[in-house]
């Protein structure tokens, strides 16, 4: 496995291909969100670091995005077929605030299923949203800010 600069990746043994092929798939349900769904971050190195991903929904710190509640109850939830999709950081704090997030976006729709696929895989790794992009980077799965599908090969 070769890094983005062509170095040998270092990388910890438990990340087996199993274990990259259930980041990826979790990882690919962030890039398939539509440009109308939302994604709520803690920060923006966070959204800096989904957007390296490509992720095309318009992500929003969750300081933002409760600022736009007051101003606007309409933005509550994604409402109309549009998603709101919850992730904190993959720590005891972030499950807390994916349940308080939840109940502040009560009334609206919110998803937190990729935060819980992600949680597991990352969990113990110090890996933040924002050491996502990182992450992939050394594990192949991110070159030169693209985005490699599950069938593409790093060179």
């Amino acid at each position: 496995m070769r890094s983005v600069a062509g170095k040998r990746a270092k990388r910890d043994p438990s990340w087996n291909e199993d274990r990259i092929t259930e980041f990826k798939a979790a990882l690919s349900s962030l890039l398939d969100l539509a440009a109308h769904d939302r994604v709520i971050v803690e920060g923006q190195k966070d959204a800096n670091s989904l957007r390296r991903l490509g992720v095309r929904a318009k992500v929003t710190t969750w300081r933002l995005a409760r600022k736009l509640r007051e101003v606007d109850p309409r933005s509550r939830g994604a409402g109309h077929g549009h998603r709101t999709v919850l992730l904190p950081d993959f720590d005891r704090e972030g499950r807390e605030k994916i349940k308080q997030w939840s109940r502040q976006l009560a009334g609206g729709t919110v998803d937190s299923s990729t935060w819980r696929r992600l949680f597991p895989i990352v969990r113990g790794e110090g890996v933040g949203v924002e050491n996502i992009a990182g992450l992939a980077e050394k594990l192949g799965i991110l070159r030169s800010d693209m985005w490699l599908g599950p069938d593409e090969r790093v060179s």
